[in-house]
């Protein structure tokens, strides 16, 4: 009897051998390769907000780099024959979960982060320095940027916008007394919030623009009404608007209701080709905004068009997929080139976060984006904004004219405003502005 069961248990396994082997050996009978186990892989860590105030702006950066890795990976073979592994995390704008990705990734091997939209993105600077990974970040937090180290962005800062616009709308602008110039700002509450706003009203006051008002707002506030209230009683000549895409509906959408009119100016997240979807023409008119991007609402014919057609239903695409899409693939795009160079220099069983710093971040030059009119240049250890392009739009006749050309931001510093006549950064302090 148990010779019987020995006997039947040997056969048992013998058939699920051949089972296992025989699609091996037809595979090779027809001349098909059997693929190695995959022994490297290229990992890149995301970090982004899907699920807190900025998610609206999120989910774009998340499906564009699904979209363009998964385009990467199976039409172009990887990053020099090697796959790149999409490792995210929905971060919530939660700093100790924004700390805990991170770790759980640099556990894993990752080479490269790519941030977008958390607030929480100032607590991994001493990582980023400490483990020697570098981060492109979307979120452009300024508090960063200086001295250069391991966070690169692909744009000016949102207090260099401010400055940008301030320069431009002091030979431009309608001051009610050219002499006293005033605004008011409204911004995000949180570290992203407070750092643009404390850049650009340190700007502010350097050229002689009094701030009168300022007012920190929710990501999604319900009402500003009683904000726009205390405003109003200030008198400024301008309302500098500093958040995300619900601030400026919101916004815009309630001064009407009380009857306010005041030259409104959106930076960060407050295109007028969102808001203009959402209010009426005439309640958008004569809005001004800060662009750092050749973003357009209608990409058709374009990869960028064509990548998301082929992976999300036509007609879910809008402006915001529109412009943070695009960014988004240009970043990937970017990071990926910088890790490609590293893999030249030092070979896939050597790639770390320091070699793609050294062979690929401190040396972009001439890197021409998939979205955009310009080339993207890092000035290692100077500056590491791959570009300081920006431009000046308005809504006019329920239509987004150029109020100026593409121009050089000035650099706004944590600790001061310096500039050179090119735009590029050099040593300084708040005073050397007004030399």
């Amino acid at each position: 009897m148990r010779d019987k069961r020995l006997a039947k248990t040997t056969m048992v396994i013998f058939l699920a051998l051949v089972l296992a082997v025989i699609p091996i050996l037809a595979a090779c009978a027809r001349g098909e390769a059997v693929k190695p186990p995959v022994e490297h892989e290229i990992k890149i860590g995301f970090l982004y907000d899907l699920t807190a105030g900025v998610a609206s702006q999120s989910m774009p950066i998340h499906l564009a780099a699904i979209d363009y890795l998964k385009y990467v990976n199976t039409e172009k073979g990887g990053v020099e024959g090697y796959p790149v592994k999409h490792l995210w995390r929905d971060t919530r704008s939660d700093v100790a979960i924004t700390i805990g990705g991170y770790k759980a990734f640099k556990e894993q091997g990752v080479v490269n982060f790519v941030v977008g939209g958390s607030p929480a993105l100032p607590a991994l600077a001493s990582y980023f320095e400490q483990d020697q990974i570098a981060c492109l970040a979307m979120a452009q937090n300024p508090t960063l940027m200086f001295p250069p180290r391991w966070y690169y962005q692909l744009s000016p800062n949102p207090p260099e916008m401010v400055a940008s616009w301030v320069d431009w709308a002091i030979k431009e602008g309608t001051w009610a007394d050219p002499a006293k110039k005033k605004v008011a700002i409204m911004y995000v509450a949180g570290s992203y919030g407070n750092a643009i706003f404390q850049g650009g009203t340190q700007y502010l006051q350097a050229v002689g623009v009094e701030v009168v008002a300022k007012e920190e707002v929710a990501y999604i506030p319900l009402s500003v009404k009683a904000e726009l209230e205390r405003i109003r009683a200030r008198k400024p000549d301008y309302l500098l608007l500093i958040g995300t895409f619900p601030v400026g509906v919101t916004t815009l959408r309630e001064m009407n209701e009380i009857g306010y009119k005041l030259p409104v100016v959106g930076f960060s997240g407050l295109a007028p080709t969102d808001i203009l979807q959402s209010l009426k023409p005439e309640l958008v008119e004569g809005y001004s905004f800060l662009s750092c991007y050749a973003e357009t609402p209608d990409l058709e014919g374009t990869f960028v068009r064509e990548l998301w057609n082929k992976n999300h239903p036509p007609a879910e695409w809008n402006t915001i997929s529109a412009f943070m899409y695009g960014l988004t693939v240009n970043c990937v795009s970017l990071t990926l080139d910088c890790v490609k160079k590293a893999i030249t220099a030092v070979g896939i069983e050597n790639l770390n976060g320091a070699a793609v710093k050294k062979y690929g971040w401190d040396t972009v030059k001439g890197f021409k984006p998939i979205v955009g009119d310009f080339t993207f240049n890092i000035q290692p250890g100077v500056d590491n904004r791959a570009s300081d392009w920006m431009r000046i739009q308005q809504v006019k006749g329920g239509k987004i004219v150029d109020a100026t050309p593409w121009k050089h931001t000035p650099t706004v510093w944590s600790q001061g405003v310096v500039s050179d006549p090119s735009g590029r950064v050099k040593p300084g302090n708040w005073t050397d502005i007004l030399k």
